[in-house]
């Protein structure tokens, strides 16, 4: 479960880019440190992270087999009026909404 401050796993609207962190930057630094040579990685988060977790897992399965969450924040909308310097509202039918990453994926 990375650091990501308060982010939700996302890039944010105002400061840093924590979702490609997250996608991107941590995986390599994992399978370089460890030389790990899989494509299959998990995600989890607590919390907030748990959202974060479920929406990186969703968008990047190429890369994350699994996302859990441990207490996660599903519903974002209200946590999206509530913390602007992160998301752009609404969410629905974006990529920071769970309903349409599923949905998605499961149309893959």
């Amino acid at each position: 479960m990375p650091e990501v401050q308060r982010s939700f796993y996302t890039d944010m609207k105002y400061g840093l880019d924590y979702f490609k962190y997250v996608t991107d930057e941590l995986p390599a630094l994992i399978k370089r440190y460890f030389r790990l040579n899989c494509n299959n990685m998990y995600v989890m988060g607590l919390s907030m992270g748990g959202y974060g977790a479920f929406k990186i897992a969703m968008s990047c399965p190429e890369t994350f087999s699994m996302g859990a969450s441990l207490s996660g924040v599903m519903d974002i909308d209200i946590y999206a009026k509530k913390t602007p310097q992160v998301f752009i509202t609404p969410t629905e039918g974006t990529d920071n909404d769970l309903f349409t990453l599923s949905s998605r994926l499961a149309a893959s």
